[in-house]
């Protein structure tokens, strides 16, 4: 036979859905060992990072969402025919046509109590070429079809499983006893091409036999008065634990229980775990009603049907080799060798007879060959590891890379931080600072305030002003007495002008010829030599005005004049009010003093001078 043409590069461009590096992980595969769908002791393969599967010899490619559909290996007999028959590859399926195979089987074991019937289902399903926009699917391009003119059930398939594509790995495909080749090898094909016996034609013998059984499904359906949807099929053998397109020791109808050897796990689901289950294999939302016991229950060994019928043909039909038969008309697909690899071809190519393909089987067991071909997977599997290797190199130092980076970004925000922490204690030690600072400030303005508030109710007190309601002061109200005192302050001045003009006629009265001083030099002497002259003014007018003029002139300055005491209250250099408070002690000495000799000179008498004497000098 000559040898057979790839897909052309006009195919090439125009084909979607092309296989893509896998996203599987180790996780994943630790999770679908303790789900049951992998034993402990199957040999898997990871395929890293290559975008294209090329698994090791005696593995196959396996799509996690076909084990979560019931296909487990190795591979029932109908699954194993049926893909030689159709000339297709596993991973030409897709996941809703794995699940109208189980739920196919299932029917047929659980419900009608046969093997799955080839001819059962060739009347309920044809085989379809997905196509769209950008061309045929790659992965995933066949589908299986239930037809339109029969009353099959109404399954609530999902339109799509998003993602499915992007999770494979290699899983060995373990032979079975009695079964000369197992799943179709790999091979990468870019497009699957129709073939006649993907029409699914009954010959007439064949049609009445499944007429018969599709009577059965009919009335399983409708058993009870209920329709059957499917929902009621998946939940048979997800809450068996038996995954219905695995080679088993026997059907559903003998299943025995929880001890069944056909089981993948023994653990068993709750009746919320089986719901949740059969949803994700639906369309329906956790709101819809999800139907999980039949009208009509299952058979297994306490139930077995009446009578098992034997119906011939239960399987496709695959010749002994495994070689799919030629079509009539010439155009079928051929294989390339005796080991059953289905490949599609654009143009027609030499035939080669049954011996052909016998001779060249034979002298690929010769010893020679099965070396080379050990010596050819060997070298295959060190190359991939050397690669592996090479990719594994590049991560650790690009990790490694990272890992510095990291560091150096961890030692930079260390020592970021540690400039923050003794900014933040420059900065709370400013705040308490200045916390201070106004805490201190505060203070000295009340002590000001209340100096300041003393000031003003002694001095009001003094000049005999009353203070009404109106002005009464409060003891935090600083401005209250500042307002008072600038409202009394025409009548302090007042006072003052009249003390001022009573000082300076005594003083002309007492030294007419002497230049009058109008500092506190002679005061002193000022208040001794007119004590006869105190008694008109009372005593406390007197105390107020000596004590506050001693305070105005000591605040004033001792060297001031009496006229600028008498017009303004004594500021500093920046024309702020200065304290009277530290002089009062000593004002109210002075004044004291001055009354006590006022009151000392009002109980004696004066001595009148003697005729010609001069008044002293002061």
């Amino acid at each position: 036979m000559g040898k057979k043409k790839g897909a052309s590069t006009s195919d090439a461009a125009k084909v979607s859905r092309d296989w893509s590096a896998s996203a599987i992980s180790s996780r994943d595969i630790n999770k679908l060992r303790n789900l049951g769908f992998i034993s402990a002791s199957e040999d898997i393969r990871l395929p890293g990072a290559v975008t294209r599967p090329k698994p090791p010899k005696g593995f196959t490619v396996m799509f996690v969402a076909f084990l979560f559909r019931g296909l487990s290996l190795p591979a029932h007999e109908f699954l194993r025919s049926l893909l030689f028959f159709y000339g297709i590859q596993l991973w030409q399926l897709t996941p809703n046509s794995i699940l109208h195979l189980s739920i196919f089987i299932t029917v047929c074991e659980a419900f009608l109590g046969i093997d799955p019937h080839w001819g059962l289902w060739r009347k309920i399903f044809y085989v379809k070429r997905h196509n769209d926009s950008n061309g045929p699917p790659v992965v995933g391009g066949v589908g299986f079809v239930v037809r339109q003119d029969v009353d099959y059930l109404d399954y609530p398939m999902k339109e799509s499983v998003q993602g499915w594509r992007n999770k494979w790995f290699y899983l060995r495909d373990p032979a079975v006893s009695g079964q000369h080749p197992n799943l179709p090898p790999f091979k990468d094909k870019l497009v699957a091409k129709p073939k006649k016996s993907w029409q699914n034609a009954l010959s007439p013998e064949e049609r009445v036999i499944a007429d018969k059984l599709f009577d059965q499904v009919v009335t399983l359906k409708n058993t009870g008065g209920l329709t059957m949807c499917g929902t009621e099929v998946v939940s048979v053998f997800l809450q068996r634990r038996v995954q219905p397109l695995m080679s088993r020791p026997h059907q559903l109808w003998l299943y025995t229980g929880k001890d069944d050897e056909s089981r993948i796990s023994y653990a068993d689901l709750s009746a919320e775990d089986l719901r949740d289950e059969v949803r994700r294999l639906t369309c329906l939302s956790a709101k819809d009603n999800i139907v999980l016991v039949s009208a009509r229950s299952p058979y297994d060994s306490q139930h077995l049907p009446a009578e098992v019928p034997a119906v011939a043909q239960c399987y496709p039909p695959i010749l002994e080799s495994g070689v799919e038969p030629e079509d009539d008309n010439g155009n079928s697909e051929e294989t390339e060798d005796a080991q059953h690899t289905l490949e599609d071809s654009d143009v027609r190519e030499e035939e080669a007879t049954e011996d052909d393909a016998f001779l060249r089987s034979r002298r690929r067991k010769q010893p020679i060959y099965a070396t080379v071909d050990v010596v050819v997977d060997f070298a295959e599997q060190f190359t991939r590891l050397e690669a592996d290797n090479a990719q594994l190199r590049k991560t650790v130092k690009s990790s490694a890379d990272q890992v510095l980076e990291a560091n150096r970004l961890a030692s930079d925000a260390k020592k970021e931080n540690a400039l923050l922490k003794e900014e933040m204690s420059k900065l709370k030690q400013q705040m308490k600072d200045e916390q201070d600072a106004r805490r201190a400030a505060a203070v000295a303005i009340d002590k000001k305030e209340g100096v300041l508030r003393e000031s003003v109710k002694d001095l009001l007190e003094a000049a005999n002003i009353t203070v009404t309601r109106r002005h009464q002061l409060r003891e935090d109200s600083t401005a209250d007495a500042l307002s008072l005192a600038a409202e009394s302050n025409v009548q302090v001045l007042g006072l003052l002008q009249k003390t001022k003009g009573a000082l300076s006629r005594l003083y002309s009265m007492i030294f007419p010829k002497a230049k009058q001083d109008k500092t506190l030099t002679n005061w002193r002497m000022l208040s001794l030599l007119i004590l006869p002259n105190l008694w008109r003014y009372k005593r406390r007018n007197r105390l107020f005005g000596a004590v506050l003029t001693f305070q105005l002139l000591m605040g004033h300055g001792m060297g001031s004049e009496l006229e600028k005491l008498s017009k303004a209250l004594p500021v500093d250099d920046d024309n702020h009010l200065i304290d009277l408070e530290p002089f009062k002690r000593s004002a109210v000495t002075c004044a004291s003093q001055l009354l006590k000799l006022v009151d000392e000179a009002q109980a004696k008498p004066i001595p009148e001078s003697a005729p010609g004497s001069s008044a002293a000098n002061p």
